[in-house]
């Protein structure tokens, strides 16, 4: 089964595992001005930063495996098991609504 999220996402990457990383993030309220647009800008490495001081993890901006464990271990939430179905991911309706 392919997955969803790649080993690292960081500023610049792109698609819909980043929507999926931007949605947490405002669930989680990390950064309010995040816009989940599939694009890991500025606003979302200040979200990931955010997060990643409170997970006690080096705040370098990227989601990448030590800070998917430590979101795991706070959220309970296994980001490496979210699939990719039928062989494509798409953006979730509701935030489409909202692009």
């Amino acid at each position: 089964m392919k997955k969803l999220f790649p080993e690292f996402l960081f500023q610049g990457s792109k698609g819909p595992a980043v929507v999926v990383l931007q949605l947490l993030l405002l669930a989680l309220n990390e950064n309010s001005k995040i816009i989940p647009d599939g694009d890991f800008g500025n606003e979302t490495a200040k979200g990931v930063k955010k997060l990643q001081s409170r997970l006690g993890v080096d705040q370098d901006g990227c989601f990448g495996p030590k800070t998917r464990e430590a979101f795991f271990w706070r959220t309970g939430i296994q980001i490496n098991a979210i699939p990719v179905l039928d062989g494509e991911t798409t953006v979730p309706e509701v935030v489409a609504q909202t692009m």
